[in-house]
């Protein structure tokens, strides 16, 4: 059975700044120390996502199935990018483009000028149910597919005391 969305008054509008250029390099933070946990995790983030907030395309407002990402920008080493994302073992890193390329949304969303979000499941309006977790799932497992080789997080802390990898 489908989750049952929320009221569209109860979530939340996510600020989208500009559109993102196709050659901007994007970590994502995969999560898990394998690709399986990296496929949960990536699919329960959007998700919640998903029940808080929506986005606002040019007066066309679309669930935000998103996962968080930041930028790498020129100039700037990767391990302070990572440094953001210490419960992370592994991250993966992309463009815009090739994500838009294959199918996901790509905003700059929020405040900060390096974070965006990858919409996983694009045009799905308020209106629309909400997709299976399992088209949450499959989306997820395409990202990690389309975003290319996992490396491991020089930043990671380990887990938290009572969690395995």
């Amino acid at each position: 059975m489908a989750p049952v969305p929320p009221s569209p008054r109860r979530r939340k509008v996510r600020l989208v700044r500009a559109e993102v250029p196709d050659d901007a390099l994007l970590v994502v933070r995969a999560t898990g120390a394998d690709p399986e946990a990296s496929v949960r995790s990536i699919a329960e983030d959007a998700q919640v996502s998903g029940e808080v907030y929506v986005i606002d395309l040019l007066g066309t407002r679309e669930v935000l199935y998103g996962v968080s990402v930041f930028a790498h920008r020129e100039g700037i080493d990767v391990l302070e990018v990572l440094a953001r994302f210490p419960g992370a073992p592994r991250y993966l890193e992309t463009t815009a483009g090739t994500l838009r390329r294959s199918g996901f949304g790509v905003h700059a969303t929020g405040s900060n000028p390096d974070h965006y979000d990858v919409q996983l499941l694009p045009g799905c309006g308020e209106e629309v149910p909400a997709p299976m977790h399992e088209d949450l799932l499959l989306a997820a497992q395409r990202l990690l597919d389309v975003a290319g080789e996992s490396r491991p997080n020089p930043s990671y802390a380990g887990p938290e005391p009572g969690e395995q990898e």
